[in-house]
């Protein structure tokens, strides 16, 4: 997009506006709640009970047996049996037929042509007694629905005394300390209290759009008496297998996250303490108060999120650590995020690619139409990941995670199927691990990753019980090739081009400094530019964020960008003015052009090298003319080299509004600028962000 500006002398004058690229977001429609489902046994259950159970396991000992997996158990006692449900996503409703004249337990009794008949409904977590005494031959009927309503206002009731008394006590502590909340969670901790996120309560207000009602507990409440000694925010490391999805449809965001957790070092940092003071994060912690640095609009926030989550059946209904349950990162991760944006069912579908940006503060570039020229992109698949960048792969139609009641589009049944067969997900995204290329044999293969915990993997060539392994062992070893069950699999470059529709990667660096100040756009001109020095090679990535829209109400003037772009501006040696010679290229953000082209997206990036120069350099972020009312943004320095005043010196300047470079002029004077004053950041790379006032960028001690 945009127009390519001539070099020729009497072009130097305005140049039209270039059209405008709108960036259109990846996401997923929530899809229909799950159908009942049934089955139908005429002979006891003959299955075992399973090693391990998802909600805590039946609350009377007796002997178990396997009655509907995964789903239902029966309990035999001395009294007679029991019925306990295992799963949080269904109610489960038994219909069992016997000539035996039994007792009724928690269900009814009827008679239906000469034989009894015993209807029961079991809820998540329940052990309910079906009858008394041992049968004489029986036979049932199953089926499972989703949780109703009623019955998820019920437990949410259930739990909103305690929740409602302990906000109205964080609430004094607030008052009592003005409003302060750091210093509130300090009072806390000093007088053995329970912190609770007043910004984001544990009510559904926090659970948000037609996501069921929801009980909400803390740790000590929902994971089981036997793990409740080691409750820890991170207890035997932090692995990408961690993550099981639960039943928001955020896959999006979780794939994301389990990219981040390559690095644990990156997912601890999240986590770090703004003092960086372990004992004050572990006395905090221990009544409630988790700290999570995360990045909204371009900027760091540090939120302080309490640990209540919402379940049903006395489990987390959404994210958590597939293997631990006294394990809490993931479900706080997840949390923090919700919070950033109103409410859990504000993250439900998206793009893994944003909230790579959100997570690391690094830019991500969306990968092209596959079918564009799919070797080339092969090869910079192959390139990302020798640079560590984190990738990402989607594949089409619509989520299909429960979403706790909420409707949308779903899949016609025969694309659904294929991918079922296929063992993939639909509206998924994956991570890419690895990518190969073995030119001599013309293979070219992608390792993957499906952030889901449920170890569904890819049934075709190059997945776990593919021949193709033993075919090649050069390439088996190669690829240190092991088949596991692990939600990590290997697929062709041209099966993947084939399920997947898009993708993209972020361009995340190691020991990189990361810098940013907020500005304005007026009448489409910004409120400062950054005047950059260099003695010697440094690059940057320069990155214009706007409000994030996802979470705002559809009358929100924010939910509209602004159609930007970037301009490096330098001096000419031959003419001795300056010219836009480098800006943003909104396909190719490491390939800066000279034409301009406007981008209508959350987040508009380049990436640069600055070379030793007499004179400065000029970052321009810039909106297109029709964008004339204001915008918030923020400007992102981030670089190879640390910003120290000598090596690289940055200030921020403020030119004149009649400045050609604002008229589309291609060549122009170094402006008249003034010097201005702004808020900033700098993240290092371990730690928390600084905030910071100045008129130029430095990095306090």
């Amino acid at each position: 997009m945009g127009c390519t500006q001539s070099k020729e002398k009497e072009q130097e004058k305005p140049v039209d506006e270039p059209a405008r690229q709108k960036e259109q977001d990846y996401s997923a429609a929530p899809a229909e709640a799950v159908d009942d489902v049934e089955v139908e046994a005429v002979e006891e259950a003959s299955g075992e009970a399973p090693s391990k159970y998802k909600l805590g396991g039946p609350t009377v000992d007796g002997n178990v047996a396997d009655l509907w997996s995964p789903y239902a158990y029966k309990v035999t006692t001395d009294d007679g049996w029991w019925v306990y449900s295992d799963t949080n996503q269904y109610e489960v409703h038994f219909t069992f037929t016997t000539g035996s004249d039994l007792e009724a337990g928690d269900c009814t009794r009827t008679e239906e042509g000469g034989k009894n008949v015993y209807e029961i409904t079991v809820y998540p977590g329940e052990t309910k007694q079906l009858w008394h005494g041992v049968p004489n031959g029986w036979s049932y009927k199953a089926r499972a629905s989703g949780l109703s309503q009623e019955y998820c206002a019920r437990v949410a009731a259930e739990a909103e005394a305690a929740v409602s008394a302990q906000i109205d006590e964080m609430q004094a502590y607030v008052d009592n300390t003005g409003g302060d909340v750091d210093a509130a969670v300090g009072e806390i901790v000093a007088n053995d209290g329970n912190y609770v996120d007043l910004d984001f309560k544990p009510t559904n207000a926090s659970l948000g759009g037609q996501l069921r009602p929801a009980a909400w507990l803390r740790p000590k409440d929902f994971v089981p008496q036997e793990f409740r000694n080691r409750i820890r925010l991170i207890s035997d490391g932090v692995e990408p297998n961690d993550i099981d999805q639960g039943r928001l449809g955020d896959c999006w965001f979780l794939c994301a996250v389990a990219s981040v957790a390559e690095d644990p070092a990156k997912i601890k940092d999240i986590f770090r303490h703004p003092k960086r003071d372990a004992e004050a994060a572990r006395a905090e912690r221990a009544r409630g108060a988790y700290r999570v640095t995360l990045n909204k609009g371009g900027w760091w926030y540090n939120l302080v999120v309490d640990d209540y989550l919402p379940c049903i059946g006395g489990q987390p209904c959404f994210a958590r650590n597939v293997q631990d349950p006294a394990e809490l990162w993931v479900a706080l991760l997840e949390k923090a995020y919700a919070r950033m944006h109103g409410s859990y069912a504000a993250i439900a579908a998206g793009d893994a690619r944003q909230a790579l940006s959100d997570l690391t503060g690094y830019p991500t570039e969306r990968f092209p139409d596959f079918s564009e020229d799919p070797d080339g992109l092969f090869e910079r698949i192959v390139q990302y990941d020798e640079k560590g960048y984190m990738i990402n792969l989607n594949t089409p139609g619509h989520d299909d995670s429960d979403y706790m009641g909420k409707t949308g589009a779903g899949n016609s049944a025969a694309f659904a199927k294929r991918y079922k067969d296929a063992g993939l997900g639909m509206g998924h995204a994956y991570s890419v691990l690895v990518a190969k290329h073995f030119p001599e044999k013309g293979i070219r293969l992608v390792q993957i990753r499906n952030p889901w915990g449920n170890g569904t993997e890819w049934t075709g060539d190059w997945g776990d019980d593919s021949e193709l392994w033993e075919k090649h062992p050069d390439i088996k070893a190669a690829c240190n090739f092991t088949a596991e069950a692990d939600g990590t699999f290997w697929m062709s470059w041209e099966d993947a081009r084939e399920y997947f529709e898009s993708g993209g990667v972020c361009f995340v660096e190691r020991d990189w400094h990361d810098y940013r100040v907020k500005a304005q756009f007026n009448d489409a001109r910004p409120s400062l530019v950054l005047e950059v020095r260099v003695t010697k090679p440094v690059t940057a990535y320069l990155v214009v964020s706007q409000r994030d829209r996802r979470g705002l109400p559809d009358d929100h003037p924010d939910r509209s960008y602004h159609s930007v772009m970037i301009s490096v501006c330098e001096k000419d040696g031959e003419t001795g003015r300056y010219a836009s010679k480098r800006n943003s290229n909104w396909r190719r953000l490491e390939e800066p052009q000279e034409s301009y082209g406007f981008c209508s997206a959350r987040d508009v990036a380049m990436k640069v090298t600055f070379e030793p120069s007499d004179a400065p350099y000029l970052v321009v972020p810039r909106a297109h003319g029709s964008n004339a009312a204001p915008k918030d943004f923020t400007l992102a320095f981030i670089s190879s080299e640390a910003v120290d005043g000598e090596a690289v010196s940055v200030n921020f300047r403020r030119p004149a509004d009649d400045w050609r470079c604002f008229k589309n002029y291609t060549r122009f004077d170094y402006p008249e600028t003034t010097e201005v004053s702004a808020e900033f950041q700098y993240n290092p790379e371990v730690g928390c962000p600084q905030t910071l006032y100045a008129p130029h960028i430095f990095a306090q001690e």
